[in-house]
């Protein structure tokens, strides 16, 4: 038995190239891995990031009119700040009231050099709130970081009216809040990722030296990949979400593929091999899993590619990227590593880990494997039926984006502006209908805007101001109009009243008018999943079937991997589905789901 290890092991035919070139040549590999990693870096910084520009994301008709939009060079509103005002009491609001709290605005605001000019003071319906308004000078996408004197000016005017509520909503002000709190908690969740994986590596491995290299793996190969990533963005422009997806995928394949390598390096160093063998025999056997794996992920990621939607592709590219990244660092940089390291991947050990931690056969997935294998028809029949049973929700799957009802009424700025959009309901949701002709002031096309305006009015649908929203592009080829709805349970009906209707029997007569907005956008988004979907499932199934031929050269184990994979995946949706749209585990989790699976996510 001996011998015949002992041949395997010294014999690098059955590891991949990379891989046994690298325990030959371990110093060399290691600078290899570090040049990679600094040109790649170097490169993206050379090159900078070229983001989704506004009016490439969207999908349906509220792509197009996005792109409409965007083409016609709309110069940028500044963003708007809102102070509301209401009586603590609930009584109705006096007009000399309003007038007092936007005097003392104006005196407080006027030593706040990004606020502007304050608009004329305006009652609700009903007279028990009133409105003052601001602009924000300067870049509007910038706003959040201007709102902090703006809010200190609002609390000191409401000190000096006790009775009343002076309360600040705006964009930025809500961003800002948003920032505070739920970017807390992202940043708190990103910061503890890193020592929850030591923590667990630690109690896997029983040492701090062997714990702390798939993590190292795992951020060289991020650090690799960011780079990489802003290099491709000159071709394929980049999603602002996508550094996020880069750390989260990288941490998870970086760890796994490390861990599936040192771990079996250890077991067959403690079986008596020499180090360099014992990593040639992990690079033989799990190197050669790693590079299965690897290209697996990436068939999947480049699923993505098939949706038709420029953030996809931007996610499908960046996760293809950040694995191939890991992959190479896997058989490149891990086994030059535990060569170098030899028996010191074991040092700084953790005594009562390092007891637990055993090695060869785990008692426990051994009596299970063994009972398995006993009763195979039982387990395969007890397991997938689970799965099976888990995944029948899925069936009635509801996705859809989500909106600014379902950011938490815990944040006080939420509450203020549900009070906003209560008394002011053209405050609230809108949909926006954008014109394209080449002329957009011609009095056909301005006719057929307050046609439509007093036909959406006439429908009771929406809450158009006295004054709509209509914007004009400065060459006059494009135009822009505001349709509030105000309240979102009509927010649909709505939507399909213009598209259906309205907007084909005005506007439409005379120029080409599409429907943006978030619930266009929601809808449009949501219709495009539901159609490439199966394109992309069938996609990814087809290349894993042909990948895995390739690999085993075994239909049987091919067509199992592909339905186990199609099954496990189908039950996950069906956890989604109990646990968003049904309510599952809200008080376990300290949640309150929406009813409904963010769109993307699928």
């Amino acid at each position: 038995m001996w011998r015949r290890r002992s041949r395997a092991a010294t014999d690098s035919h059955g590891a991949p190239r990379l891989a046994a070139w690298s325990v030959r040549r371990p110093w060399r590999a290691l600078l290899a891995w570090l040049v990679i990693v600094v040109l790649c870096i170097a490169g993206g910084i050379a090159t900078g990031t070229n983001l989704v520009e506004d009016g490439q994301g969207g999908s349906g008709d509220s792509g197009r009119a996005e792109t409409i939009i965007s083409d016609a060079n709309f110069p940028d509103d500044p963003a708007e700040e809102r102070a509301l005002v209401r009586r603590r009491d609930g009584t109705e609001l006096a007009a000399g009231d309003l007038a007092a709290v936007r005097a003392d605005l104006a005196t407080q605001l006027a030593t706040v050099p990004a606020a502007g000019k304050l608009s004329e003071p305006f009652l609700s319906k009903d007279s028990r709130a009133g409105v003052v308004t601001w602009d924000v000078r300067g870049d509007p996408l910038e706003a959040s970081g201007e709102v902090a004197p703006m809010l200190a000016a609002v609390a000191r005017v409401e000190k000096q009216h006790p009775e009343l509520r002076v309360q600040q909503v705006g964009d930025g002000s809500i961003e800002r809040a948003l920032d505070d709190t739920l970017g807390a908690d992202f940043k708190k969740s990103e910061f503890l990722s890193l020592p929850i994986t030591l923590a667990i590596l630690v109690v896997v491995f029983g040492a701090l030296v062997a714990a702390s290299i798939p993590l190292i793996l795992a951020l060289t190969s991020i650090i690799a990949a960011f780079g990489v990533a802003s290099i491709v963005s000159q071709s394929v422009p980049q999603t602002e979400n996508l550094q996020s997806i880069l750390l989260i995928v990288g941490i998870a394949v970086g760890v796994d593929y490390a861990l599936f390598m040192v771990r079996r390096a250890r077991d067959e160093r403690a079986h008596g091999l020499s180090v360099p063998d014992s990593v040639l025999v992990a690079s033989a056997t799990s190197g050669r899993a790693v590079l299965i794996s690897g290209l697996t992920v990436i068939v999947a990621m480049a699923g993505m590619f098939l949706t038709g939607d420029p953030t996809f592709t931007s996610l499908g590219v960046g996760a293809v990227v950040v694995v191939g990244v890991a992959v190479v660092g896997s058989l490149l940089a891990l086994p030059a590593m535990l060569v170098v390291l030899g028996d010191k991947v074991d040092r700084a050990r953790v005594p009562f880990l390092w007891r637990l931690r055993g090695s060869g056969e785990s008692r426990f997935w051994g009596a299970v494997v063994r009972r398995v294998v006993r009763r195979p028809g039982l387990a395969f029949g007890l397991s997938a039926g689970l799965l099976v049973l888990v995944a029948l929700p899925a069936l009635g799957m509801q996705t859809r984006l989500t909106d600014a009802s379902d950011l938490p009424r815990s944040i006080p700025i939420m509450k203020t502006y549900d009070a906003l959009t209560t008394a002011f309901p053209s405050e609230g949701g809108a949909h926006v209908a954008a014109i394209s002709a080449p002329d957009v002031t011609t009095p056909a096309v301005s006719s057929a805007v307050k046609d439509l305006e007093q036909r959406a009015t006439a429908t009771g649908l929406f809450t158009i101001p006295e004054n709509p929203d209509v914007r004009i592009s400065p060459d006059r080829t494009a135009a822009t109009v505001v349709l509030p709805y105000g309240d979102e349970a009509i927010a649909e009906k709505s939507l399909t009243a213009l598209r259906s209707d309205l907007v084909p029997a005005t506007v439409g007569t005379v120029a080409e008018a599409q429907v943006t907005g978030e619930t266009a956008g929601s809808r449009d988004f949501t219709n495009l999943v539901a159609v490439r979907l199966p394109i992309v499932a069938a996609f990814v199934v087809a290349l894993t079937l042909l990948l895995m031929l390739a690999s085993f050269r075994s239909m049987s184990i091919a067509v199992t991997t592909v339905l186990l994979n199609v099954l496990s995946v189908a039950a996950a949706y069906g956890l989604l589905v109990l646990v968003f749209q049904h309510h599952w585990f809200d008080g376990l989790l300290g949640v309150d789901t929406n009813g409904a699976i963010v769109a993307w996510l699928p």
